[in-house]
């Protein structure tokens, strides 16, 4: 919270995909802000998040790749599968991180991302652990716990029955990230 530049409950309410070279994938994410906590923001305002994640078809990743053959960046893609290479896609996320999803409501630590000063866009300081989301009504779950859940095979709790969370209110959160954002003297 202290090192954050702006922290805000918000919703997601555009996802853009987007892929630079060499298949770098990443989203920019419409987020309107449903409380501002740090930051100069008011209620009602949107910002671009930018995130380390993406969804992109197979074309558009192997288009990414400046003079590379279509034939040897992807072998396992067969030469029938590569006439509908635009409808088989890629998803590209870390590890313990979830898909964003429009709707999605959260709480986002900020800071400026690398293309700020062209698109004021700002992204989450340490990824996953950066954000919580709202997990149910007014309970809010860090996005790297949520993801770990996620990758537990059914049998072992996967499916959420047994998992157990540290779910905080969003006054528990503020009241925790008021106390935090405080410089220490």
């Amino acid at each position: 919270a202290e090192h954050s530049e702006v922290i805000v409950y918000g919703e997601v309410e555009q996802i853009h995909y987007m892929v630079e070279e060499n298949g770098y994938c990443y989203t920019k994410e419409e987020v309107r802000i449903l409380k501002p906590i740090k930051g100069g923001y008011k209620e009602g305002d949107r910002i671009l998040v930018s995130k380390e994640q993406g969804l992109i078809s197979v074309q558009k990743y192997l288009d990414s790749f400046p003079g590379a053959a279509e034939e040897e960046m992807s072998p396992a893609i067969s030469a029938s599968d590569f006439n509908r290479a635009d409808h088989i896609y890629v998803e590209k996320r870390g590890r313990n991180d979830i898909m964003s999803k429009k709707g999605q409501k959260g709480i986002y630590f900020l800071g400026k991302s690398s293309s700020y000063d062209t698109d004021q866009s700002y992204c989450r300081l340490t990824e996953e652990e950066a954000e919580y989301i709202e997990y149910r009504e007014n309970e809010f779950v860090q996005t790297a716990e949520l993801g770990m859940a996620e990758q537990l095979p059914a049998a072992a709790g996967g499916d959420e029955e047994g998992l157990t969370f540290s779910v905080y209110s969003l006054e528990e959160m503020i009241e925790t990230i008021g106390n935090a954002a405080e410089p220490m003297t």
